[in-house]
């Protein structure tokens, strides 16, 4: 069984990260959302957010597709 997550469902998970959350908060709330539905593992995860932050991109929509992978 694939459990890949659907197009509609990372939009709509992503649509209300970014709808309900700024700035920093941003980054719990997307957080929680990705480890709530297991989209990744709380050591992706960090791994993900130091490789972001490496980066410095001011633009977190950027910042939520590194961090997804996908």
């Amino acid at each position: 069984m694939d459990t890949t997550p659907r197009l509609r469902t990372l939009f709509l998970l992503f649509l209300r990260v970014g709808s309900t959350a700024f700035g920093m908060g941003m980054l719990q709330s997307l957080r929680e959302t990705l480890l709530r539905h297991r989209l990744v593992s709380e050591q992706e995860l960090a791994e993900d957010l130091a490789l972001v932050l490496l980066q410095e991109i001011p633009d977190c929509n950027i910042c939520l597709q590194s961090m997804t992978g996908r």
